[in-house]
């Protein structure tokens, strides 16, 4: 109803309630399916900042990226279907599964934090590391934190492999972060250690949608634990925590975006980054926003890189699917061939991709069906940390971490490529292994 209206009579008002109705989507969640709200927290904010950024564009924002000015479309409110089909599928498997997970995360304190300690050992080696790798680079060169420069644009410089593993897996350890948070003798380090990756993320130049993916993940452990003693999520805790959270962060970014030299640029490049969340979206709504599509040379350009991991680069496939794909249509092409260059882009563009592809109809169905595998993925991710295995955590952990690189960048090797299979077959080993030591045990 709300999408037939926002066609009917175009208003940035729509946008709001469509933001507003995300919002309760989210409360109904986390009243109704805990356990589905919990392990999709991450996700379930990048969501969110799209719906944020939605109400800027519909009134109007300029989006520098693109180069357009919104306007009242209705586009967000039309998200909002596409979303409600996806959390509701995951709802639905992750609450039929969860029951066989929970007694685990309800073991008392004592097995806890026995099965704690090779964690803490874990954790510590590896903040250690990081910490002398960070203070190497400080000392060697110029920390975005201080300097101010761009952290893609760091990244390129150093160009360094120990750099790109530490950006590309704070995700995947941040749940095994979180597990030091399940007992009150634990719970200290526990969190001075996702403070410490907090800060360590910061001097490299990272920004508010990387440390909530960080602070988020790593709920997940007590969260679990939490509902499967028996409790309802305190929702008033939640807000005050997301509260909480802004407040600290926020202060942090405008300092990365240089507010030490000047406060009112940094305040509008964090301003500026608020709508380019939803721009992707909205612009590929206005120009794709068929019912029907069928582009099969995209798909089928798509398909053939899943077991051809030479392939599996975003410069390599250029304009033929994926991120790309959706930003020819809105980039300047010498400045789309620097982009490429890079390896950077757009965020966001997994959804405007399938739009674009397969039109409304088929976007819902996949959007489904990923759904499906989402759960699986959490439903893994919580089974490993049940039993506080390492190995198992930090595999499903990449997974998880390609997953949310496919909502970011939209290329389906991140889901069905062949690394992923490898890995799910790492998986599988690791916990039969998982299996036979808790027989023995």
């Amino acid at each position: 109803m709300l999408n037939l209206v926002a066609y009917a009579i175009p208003s940035a008002i729509w946008a709001v309630f469509a933001a507003a109705l995300f919002g309760v989507l989210c409360y109904i969640l986390a009243r109704n399916a805990a356990a589905t709200f919990i392990l999709f927290l991450p996700l379930i904010v990048l969501r969110l900042t799209e719906y944020i950024s939605g109400v800027a564009i519909e009134a109007g924002a300029y989006m520098v990226e693109t180069r357009q000015y919104g306007e009242a479309t209705g586009a967000f409110a039309r998200l909002l279907i596409i979303q409600g089909g996806f959390f509701l599928v995951a709802a639905l498997v992750v609450e039929q599964v969860w029951p066989r997970i929970a007694p685990s995360f309800a073991l008392s304190e004592d097995i806890w934090n026995r099965r704690l300690r090779l964690v803490w050992l874990f954790v510590a080696s590896l903040l250690g590391l990081l910490t002398l790798y960070v203070a190497y680079l400080g000392l060697s060169d110029s920390l975005p934190i201080f300097s101010g420069e761009d952290r893609f644009a760091f990244r390129w410089r150093i160009d360094s492999p120990i750099l790109d593993a530490f950006i590309n897996n704070r995700v995947v350890f941040a749940p095994i972060l979180g597990l030091l948070l399940m007992t009150r003798r634990s719970a200290p380090l526990g969190a001075l250690s996702i403070v410490w990756m907090l800060v360590l993320s910061l001097a490299i130049g990272e920004k508010f949608t990387s440390l909530v993916n960080i602070i988020t993940s790593a709920s997940i452990p007590l969260g679990l634990r939490y509902i499967a003693l028996g409790n309802r999520l305190p929702i008033s805790v939640a807000i005050k925590g997301s509260l909480a959270i802004s407040i600290l962060v926020i202060p942090a970014i405008l300092l990365a975006y240089g507010a030490r030299d000047n406060l009112d640029q940094a305040v509008e490049r964090l301003g500026e980054r608020v709508s380019l969340q939803g721009q992707l979206w909205f612009v590929s709504d206005r120009k794709d926003g068929d019912l029907f599509a069928f582009d099969e040379r995209a798909l089928r350009t798509d398909i053939s890189t899943w077991m051809d991991e030479d392939k599996q680069s975003s410069t390599a496939v250029g304009t033929s699917f994926g991120l790309y794909y959706v930003m020819s249509d809105f980039t300047d092409s010498r400045e789309l061939r620097w982009i490429m260059e890079t390896g950077n882009g757009f965020v966001f563009a997994q959804q405007p991709y399938l739009l674009k592809a397969t039109g409304y109809v088929g976007l819902f169905l996949l959007m489904c069906a990923i759904a499906v595998y989402a759960s699986g993925v959490m439903l893994l991710l919580a089974y490993a940390l049940s039993r506080a295995d390492i190995i198992t955590s930090v595999l499903v952990g990449r997974i998880f971490v390609f997953m949310i690189g496919y909502f970011i960048g939209g290329f389906f090797w991140n889901l069905f490529g062949i690394k992923n299979l490898m890995t799910f077959g790492l998986i599988a080993l690791a916990l039969m292994l998982n299996r036979f030591r808790f027989r023995v045990n």
